[in-house]
């Protein structure tokens, strides 16, 4: 097994199609149907469901975490070999997970630009997990996650609360509650219970990502267990499919009232805060404890807490 067997599987694993992945990597699918072989060989364990679409394997997907990891620390090393040749200029590394470095990161890196434009942008995207390593383990500058754990030598400025909310669509609740809808409504306004929407088709993350888990959790607390119509891999692709009326989610609200302030499609919708006595978790950016803090990670820190508080009541 080396870097260039998990640099093909993962991009197989993303297109789960043969012609498409081979296509993308400019090589043969016969040449890469030989590096899939010999990764399941090795591991002694398939892969992938050769169906159409190809489907991740349980040993699959598990494989897929640890080759986007592997492939990060691969380009991280060959990066910083690079630049020991090299005059360096500013950096700023900026570890954070894949749904919210989407969701911020185009609001925040244009005026960072403006301000800084001589400092060179590395990003960094993976598992909650994974990024904040990298910001203890001093690989990243900035991390934009999970409040990490108290420690002296990092500093961590709150963004927001990641509270949950169910939300659903009117045309998605009429087509499945024709007769009642507006009454199922007005109970869930009066109070929130999740049997009242169990006829809705939903929409949820996968169960190797932690949004799946709350999701079980919350099913629990009101034991029922709504119809899944569908599993995604990415919550832009759960907001979307949601916001076009296929089903109802249960999301981080910054999700959704982050890019509604843009504009969303015509149609109702509708949200309904989650309770269920847990703790709920927050959202900071956080950045090594050291003096003197770079003038460009203290700006850039400013920039993202003003995105936020300009778009998250």
């Amino acid at each position: 097994m080396n870097f260039t067997n998990l640099k093909y599987f993962s991009v197989l694993a993303e297109e789960l199609n043969f012609t498409k992945a081979a296509k993308r990597l400019y090589i043969s699918q016969q040449a890469l149907s030989s590096h899939i072989n010999k990764l399941e060989q090795h591991f002694q364990s398939q892969l992938f469901i050769r169906s159409t679409p190809l489907e991740l394997t349980s040993a699959g997907q598990c494989l897929y975490l640890f080759a986007k990891e592997t492939l990060i620390y691969e380009k991280m090393t060959t990066e910083k070999i690079h630049q020991l040749n090299q005059k360096e200029c500013p950096r700023l590394t900026i570890a954070t997970t894949l749904s919210r470095g989407n969701l911020l990161l185009p609001l925040v890196l244009p005026p960072f630009r403006r301000l800084f434009p001589d400092v060179k942008v590395e990003l960094i995207q993976s598992t909650s997990i994974f990024v904040e390593q990298l910001l203890l383990d001093k690989k990243a500058d900035v991390l934009i996650c999970s409040t990490p754990a108290p420690k002296d030598s990092i500093v961590s400025e709150f963004l927001c609360m990641e509270n949950l909310s169910l939300f659903f669509t009117e045309s998605c609740i009429r087509e499945a509650c024709p007769k009642d809808w507006q009454d199922r409504i007005a109970l869930l306004n009066g109070h929130f219970d999740l049997k009242l929407v169990e006829n809705l088709p939903f929409i949820k993350m996968l169960d190797s990502l932690p949004l799946s888990k709350s999701f079980k959790n919350i099913c629990q607390a009101y034991q029922t267990f709504p119809q899944v119509y569908l599993e995604v891999r990415a919550i832009e692709t759960q907001v979307s499919l949601c916001l076009a009326g296929l089903g109802a989610m249960i999301c981080p609200d910054m999700f959704v009232t982050v890019p509604k302030k843009d504009g969303f499609p015509a149609g109702k919708l509708y949200q309904f805060s989650v309770r269920t006595g847990t703790p709920i978790p927050s959202i900071s950016i956080s950045y090594l404890n050291q003096q003197p803090v770079a003038p460009y990670i203290l700006t850039f820190a400013r920039l993202v807490r003003e995105a936020l508080r300009d778009r998250v009541s």
